[in-house]
C-alpha cells in the first residue's frame, strides 16, 4: 500500500469516527401529535339505522416512546376527544358521556436503544347516530396521555360539514 492510500484509508476512518461521535437526538417526553385527516363513512348499524362513521387519523411523536396501555389496563384511556357543532360560525361544545369520549389504544414497545416513538394512530367507530341534520357541521378537537402521565398538544380536525359525506 503506497502513502496516497494510507493517507486516503486514515481520512475515511477519521471521518467515519467524527460522524459516528455525534450526539443522539432526544425528544421532549411528551407526546406531539398532527392531524392527518377525518373521513366519515355513510353506513348502516346493525339495527338497520342510517349513520356516518366517522374516521380519524393523526401522527405522533413521544421522546420517551411509552404510547397506549397493556391489556391489564382495561380501564386507561389514551386518545381524548371532544366534539363541537358549528353554530353562527362559532364551535360550541357538545356534552359527551366521559366514557364515550376517550378511546384506549394498545401499549407501543420500543426497540433497542431506541426510546423515542413515531407513527401513525387510527380511531375508527366516531358515529354520527340519528337524528342527525345534515346541514350540521362538527368539528373535533384531539389529544393523547401516555403511560406516564405526559399530555401532547391539542390538535382539531377542522370543519367537517355532514352533508359532504352523504351519498
Amino acid at each position: 500500500m503506497n502513502n496516497l492510500s494510507k493517507i486516503f484509508c486514515f481520512f475515511v476512518l477519521l471521518f467515519c469516527f467524527i460522524n459516528s461521535c455525534k450526539k443522539i437526538e432526544t425528544l421532549a417526553p411528551e407526546p406531539e401529535i398532527e392531524f392527518i385527516s377525518f373521513d366519515y363513512k355513510d353506513t348502516i348499524d346493525i339495527l338497520g339505522n342510517k349513520i356516518l362513521e366517522g374516521t380519524l387519523k393523526f401522527s405522533f411523536v413521544d421522546g420517551d416512546g411509552d404510547i397506549g396501555f397493556g391489556i391489564d389496563s382495561t380501564s386507561k384511556k389514551t386518545v381524548f376527544l371532544k366534539k363541537y357543532k358549528i353554530k353562527n360560525n362559532s364551535p360550541e361544545l357538545i356534552e359527551q358521556d366521559e366514557d364515550l369520549s376517550g378511546y384506549k389504544i394498545p401499549e407501543f414497545s420500543t426497540s433497542g436503544n431506541r426510546k423515542f416513538l413515531k407513527g401513525e394512530i387510527v380511531v375508527n367507530n366516531l358515529d354520527e347516530l340519528p337524528p342527525f341534520n345534515i346541514e350540521d357541521t362538527l368539528m373535533y378537537d384531539f389529544y393523547i396521555i401516555d403511560r406516564a402521565g405526559h399530555i401532547s398538544n391539542t390538535e382539531k380536525t377542522g370543519y367537517l360539514i355532514l352533508k359532504d359525506f352523504i351519498h
